[in-house]
């Protein structure tokens, strides 16, 4: 089993026609200030399962650790031994992922994310909403849709011009940018904002909003599902962007 860490991990290199990735909140620190989120499933092409964990703060979006972790079970080194050949791996996968960052997370005070506010769940299974845009309040409650408070989230993609070589598969790459806007007042910021194609991000096909959530009054975490070109069909894996929602309303 191999593994690199620089809080990077990767234990060796699951299948469907494409990959579509679980996303899961692991918790955030006190302050709000740090936040530990993974997401899991089965690899397109290969069969084999994988978990990617991660720790980020939450001001600019940097990752301050990682681990990655994707499981052979046909490996009949010693590593594996543990490992049944031919079975469904992805709960050791995630095992693995967090036995690596539970004590960068214990270190930094991230704690379970039951404080956090699910806001907005829209699965890949619900095609009546809009990909670009999400209303949601802040808090939970009863008056919650004649309620004049709490944001807008909305997403936007310019293509990028590239190797002609994506243009033979029928699409271009494109960046991203979200703003959040005050619903009572109309006052906008942009929380994110691509200027150049970082590497890996070359295959991506579309995007949208699939989950937000809000901690207290101030942070807001909106979680995009990115559908990338695979081995043997579209993968979809998570994007993770946060903000500062200070200038929210809650209509209250």
């Amino acid at each position: 089993m191999k593994k690199v860490l620089a809080f990077t991990a990767v234990s060796a290199a699951a299948v469907l026609a494409g990959d579509v990735a679980s996303f899961e909140i692991l918790g955030f620190s006190r302050d709000g200030s740090l936040m530990a989120w993974m997401e899991h499933g089965t690899q397109d092409g290969s069969g084999f399962d994988y978990c990617n964990a991660y720790v980020i703060e939450t001001a600019h979006g940097s990752v301050l650790a990682e681990a990655e972790v994707v499981i052979d079970p046909y490996d009949t080194s010693e590593s594996y031994a543990a490992f049944e050949p031919g079975t469904a791996c992805r709960g050791q996968a995630v095992e693995e992922a967090m036995r690596m960052l539970s004590p960068v997370m214990t270190s930094l005070g991230i704690e379970d994310s039951t404080a956090c506010v699910h806001a907005v769940s829209h699965p890949l299974t619900d095609l009546g909403v809009p990909w670009d845009r999400v209303v949601f309040d802040t808090v939970e409650r009863a008056d919650a849709i004649s309620a004049p408070g709490g944001g807008i989230l909305s997403l936007s993609t310019s293509e990028v011009r590239v190797d002609s070589i994506f243009q033979s598969w029928c699409f271009n790459p494109f960046l991203l940018r979200i703003t959040l806007s005050d619903r009572p007042t109309g006052e906008s910021r942009i929380i994110y904002s691509e200027s150049a194609l970082e590497p890996g991000r070359e295959y991506r096909q579309g995007a949208r909003i699939g989950d937000v959530y809000t901690l207290g009054d101030t942070l807001v975490v909106a979680v995009l599902d990115v559908v990338s070109l695979g081995f043997e069909g579209s993968d979809v894996r998570h994007m993770v962007v946060t903000g500062n929602m200070s200038f929210v309303g809650t209509g209250w």
